[in-house]
């Protein structure tokens, strides 16, 4: 009875695991449509701000070079961060392959793949209730740390888009009153 205890424990900590991987991919993708689509729409003002930009090089007056560099420097830094935030969101989506644990656990996904059929189906009638308890911990665990890696990408990714939004704001007012 203590065994069956632990294999739905066991089988609730994988599922919930597994959600939460889920949770943090649909997260990732909300994200990065909205990234995608605001990065898209911010090459629209390059025109305008390289004309600004231009103007304040042309002249002779220390102060508008100054603020000619700084939006050269701006606008870089922006889009260094708009760039750094998509990769870390690309990179979510990204499937890893490899279970951290390095084992060939009979419950992941390319180990079922890379057996034929039978072997499996006998492989799977022949674990034990430890054996299965094992199995199911082993794999709750290597997603936990997919998880873990991927709600660390999400924050930093929202980290690095906040830099860039907060600089792009800027920069498009700099812009709308020069």
């Amino acid at each position: 009875m203590k065994k069956e205890k632990n294999i739905r424990i066991a089988e609730f900590n994988l599922k919930n695991v597994n959600t939460w991987i889920e949770f943090a991919d649909k997260k990732a993708s909300f994200i990065l449509t909205i990234a995608l689509a605001l990065f898209s729409i911010s090459f629209s003002i390059i025109p305008n701000g390289w004309h600004v930009i231009s103007d304040l090089l042309i002249y002779e007056n220390k102060a508008q070079l100054i603020a000619g560099i700084v939006l050269i420097i701006a606008f870089g830094l922006y889009f260094t961060m708009a760039i750094l935030g998509i990769g870390k969101l690309i990179g979510i989506i990204i499937p890893r392959t490899t279970p951290t644990t390095k084992r060939k656990s009979i419950l992941h996904f390319e180990s079922i793949a890379e057996m034929e059929l039978e072997k499996f189906k006998q492989k799977i009638s022949n674990l034990s209730e430890e054996q299965i308890i094992d199995e199911l911990s082993d794999q709750a665990y290597n997603n936990a740390v997919v998880a873990l890696t991927k709600y660390n990408n999400v924050a930093a990714a929202v980290k690095f888009l906040k830099i860039a939004g907060s600089i792009g704001i800027v920069f498009v007012i700099v812009i709308l009153i020069l």
